[in-house]
């Protein structure tokens, strides 16, 4: 990856390579890999994205500063850029499906919003609250791994930052939902769920939200769903991790 500062588009010089002992290079300039990083958000999508681009012709990837383009292409042709002959091609091509387009980006803003709500799972992890143990009796405090030692949490949070886009804004969603029902409710409630995915079968995630609930009950509860959950693991329906 190649990264350099423009004001304007750039055509790069012909003698600039696309391969390095075998290694594919990719040109953008610093603003565009920002955006792409922001609107692809996981590394498994960077890297998707970056393989379809290796299909444009070769003065496309020598090209920097019309990156917006060629992703609004890519999202309009099922993540591909399958016809597409470079920058000024795909804002044409965009230009004619606006209303498309448009749609596209309607339904990438939802499913991010709904991905936020796992990424934001995923960065609590990285720390702990100094008064976790609070309230806790003596045979729940063994279940949780030393402040020294946090090996649980840190597998967690790998295998939830390990899923794709459209894995995290499913999972995302049904979190989500659970969290409604709990909010809606007039009095202390609990809602469930569990979900699966089809890109890893062999998990089976389990979302609890409590409204007005006491930790330790909400916590014994979680334990029995996720045992029950492992124990028909098989009947849980998954849910498509694909874009539409």
């Amino acid at each position: 990856m190649v990264l350099t500062e423009a004001t304007s588009p750039v055509s790069l010089p012909d003698e600039l390579p696309l391969h390095q002992n075998g290694v594919p290079i990719s040109y953008f300039t610093v603003n565009d890999f920002c955006n792409l990083i922001q609107e692809l958000r996981t590394i498994p999508e960077i890297e998707a994205y970056l393989d379809a681009r290796r299909a444009l012709p070769m003065d496309a990837l020598r090209t920097v500063g019309k990156e917006r383009s060629l992703y609004e292409y890519y999202l309009l042709n099922d993540e591909t850029f399958s016809g597409c002959l470079g920058p000024d091609d795909a804002r044409l091509v965009s230009c004619a499906r606006a209303g498309e387009l448009c749609g596209a980006l309607e339904r990438k803003a939802e499913a991010d919003r709904y991905a936020g709500l796992i990424e934001r799972v995923a960065d609590c992890l990285a720390e702990r609250n100094p008064r976790y143990m609070d309230g806790l009796p003596e045979e729940y405090q063994a279940h949780f791994d030393s402040s020294e030692a946090r090996k649980g949490y840190l597998q967690l949070q790998a295998e939830l930052c390990d899923l794709r886009l459209p894995g995290r804004a499913s999972l995302g969603r049904r979190f989500a939902e659970s969290i409604e029902k709990a909010e809606g409710a007039e009095r202390p409630a609990m809602t469930y769920c569990s979900a699966r995915l089809d890109s890893k079968p062999d998990f089976v995630y389990v979302f609890v939200s409590g409204r007005r609930e006491s930790r330790v009950e909400l916590l014994e509860r979680a334990r029995v769903l996720l045992l029950g959950a492992m124990g028909i693991l098989r009947q849980t329906p998954r849910y498509g991790d694909r874009r539409p």
